[in-house]
């Protein structure tokens, strides 16, 4: 864990799961994404007291033990989570983001009828205009989008929302967001699939010994998904249907699978870009945004700021000036298949001695060399397991 975040330090996710335990205390999961595209969860707190107290010990623990945490750009959580100011001490040069799931659930909830007397046409009307707001795409969408918010004369939506989303609006509008380096991730859902991992597993309201065994196995079988796939990018050569020494072949030798794909798009997409002038320093590109100013390692579009990859813009640059559309140049080194084997080889050396954790999903692999598992089967194979055996899981597979 503490090496995933050594090496992915940019973007922390954070979310909170409940039911979990007999003493009703909240499980907290801190979550990275690494260069395949892979969901890491680099730490977990249980909580007695969700306090602003309690919750400030818990990230200064975590910063105690991962000193890394000075790189975090991003902090992304639920508009919801009540000690957000926490991490907004504790991190002071990160931006704190809200999920894009959870800013719309929020407004679902909070925008009703009974809370804020609307008949029910008014609200469906105002949670249009809210969502037009949280999908803008530039300043000026947003200012418009509020605008017609303001013209709507829903005066209880309109005081709700200068006061609990307006003064806010960098953290949860997608075109300010997007200014960020965020690895692309808008939401929490990675986290909130792996709630629904750990609550198919782990028994609910049972005993800490029982949650313990439950949950440090579901961490396992993640951590062996996650290692199996690493391993399968570094050693698989895929076949493309590309011309030898094309900008597609030289971008897939050079970076991940996962970053591969979003520049192979990016590639297509750019032959639809139109330059409107050339200043000779930089570019004026036209976007769905306005006028975008690029370079040909850098651009001020939403994927460039949120993935430090090429964008269709700075190809389009490229190809206008003569220079090769392949180059290394603004690209985070994050995405490239040399970071990923040498953080992959140097974690796997940390793990040689070896931890009897990951016996449940060997034995799951053992099984599915006669059947073939869904990843839903195989947590539930494992709830078989422990209930059958307990907590010994290990005297199985030996014998």
């Amino acid at each position: 864990m503490k090496l995933n975040f050594e090496f992915y330090p940019e973007v922390l996710m954070i979310d909170a799961t409940y039911k979990l335990n007999e003493l009703r205390m909240p499980l907290y999961l801190m979550m990275i994404v690494d260069s395949n595209g892979q969901s890491e969860i680099i730490a977990t707190f249980l909580t007695v007291l969700e306090t602003e107290k309690a919750i400030t010990k818990m990230v200064q623990v975590f910063k105690t033990h991962n000193p890394n945490w000075s790189l975090t750009k991003v902090v992304m959580s639920d508009k919801d989570f009540t000690e957000r100011a926490v991490f907004k001490k504790e991190f002071p040069s990160a931006s704190l983001l809200i999920c894009l799931f959870h800013t719309l659930r929020s407004l679902k909830r909070e925008v009703s009828c009974e809370k804020l007397g609307l008949l029910p046409g008014e609200r469906d009307n105002a949670l249009e205009l809210l969502t037009a707001i949280a999908y803008s795409g530039s300043q000026q969408e947003y200012e418009d989008n509020y605008n017609d918010l303001k013209v709507s004369g829903l005066k209880s939506v309109i005081d709700y929302f200068d006061t609990n989303w307006h003064p806010i609006c960098h953290q949860w509008v997608e075109c300010f967001k997007g200014a960020n380096f965020t690895v692309g991730e808008r939401t929490n859902n990675r986290l909130e699939s792996i709630n629904a991992k750990i609550k198919s597993v782990c028994s609910k309201y049972a005993s800490l010994t029982t949650f313990f065994d439950q949950f440090f196995a579901v961490l396992a079988c993640l951590r062996n998904e996650r290692d199996h796939s690493t391993l399968m990018a570094l050693v698989k050569k895929p076949v493309l249907a590309f011309p030898p020494n094309s900008p597609e072949v030289k971008f897939a030798e050079f970076l991940t699978p996962y970053a591969t794909t979003y520049v192979h798009k990016q590639l297509v997409l750019h032959a639809r870009t139109n330059i409107q002038n050339d200043t000779g320093i930089h570019c004026e590109v036209a976007s769905s945004n306005g006028l975008l100013i690029v370079t040909p390692n850098r651009c001020q579009c939403t994927f460039w700021t949120s993935m430090h990859l090429p964008c269709r813009h700075i190809f389009t640059v490229r190809e206008h000036r003569h220079v090769p559309l392949f180059s290394t140049d603004g690209v985070a080194a994050r995405w490239t298949n040399d970071y990923m084997r040498e953080k992959f080889a140097n974690k796997r050396d940390a793990s040689k001695c070896g931890s009897s954790s990951g016996v449940c999903l060997r034995l799951i692999l053992s099984m599915a060399k006669t059947i073939l598992l869904c990843q839903y089967i195989q947590y539930r194979c494992y709830t078989v397991v422990i209930g059958i055996y307990g907590s010994k899981p290990t005297k199985l597979y030996s014998s």
